[in-house]
């Protein structure tokens, strides 16, 4: 709806029988509705990263974060798919053999959908990572390129629509602190 506004003007004149003054009426405007901005995959991305933070608090409480003990969970199967869901379960259970834990926590992490199409998205992430493993000593853990202590860490994840039931899950992780790993764009064009 378009609101008009009338406003008068006031004008001033001097004439040279003495001043007087005049009313006039100024323009009509016309207010008009700023341009909307809104996303129209905005459902989508909130669906991914819905899935995403199930897939990360899942993990963690199969990791038995913050101070338990690892244990698998079967809803690691309702945030996570293919490669991610295999790492994920290989990873607690070689937790549980190892007679692991881990402690710690992970913080700014601000998890952001930098493409999407129908049925895939990357997210992009960038927290730190201070979740370390322990051995039934409680001595911290070296392995492979993970050390102890704090790491500054990117991570690339892959979301994809599963097949079996539309539901967005995690179907891959590139982690810095894991090696090499793609760029965003080679995983944006895939």
């Amino acid at each position: 709806m378009a609101l008009v506004a009338l406003a008068l003007s006031i004008t001033a004149g001097a004439c040279s029988s003495g001043g007087s003054a005049h009313i006039e009426p100024a323009q009509a405007t016309k207010a008009t509705a700023p341009p909307t901005t809104a996303d129209p995959q905005a459902a989508d991305k909130a669906a991914v990263l819905a899935a995403y933070q199930g897939y990360w608090d899942t993990l963690h409480r199969a990791e038995g974060l913050p101070d338990g003990q690892p244990h698998q969970l079967a809803e690691l199967g309702d945030y996570a798919y293919e490669k991610a869901l295999d790492a994920a379960v290989n990873a607690v259970q070689r937790l549980i053999e190892n007679h692991r834990t881990v402690r710690g926590v992970i913080t700014g992490t601000d998890p952001e959908v930098v493409c999407l199409n129908d049925a895939r998205a990357v997210i992009k992430n960038h927290y730190v990572d201070a979740v370390d493993a322990f051995d039934s000593n409680g001595q911290p853990v070296r392995s492979g390129a993970s050390q102890p202590g704090p790491a500054d860490t990117n991570e690339l994840s892959i979301v994809i629509k599963r097949p079996t039931d539309g539901r967005w899950a995690v179907a891959e992780r590139y982690i810095s602190t894991a090696g090499a790993m793609p760029t965003q764009d080679q995983l944006c064009r895939a």
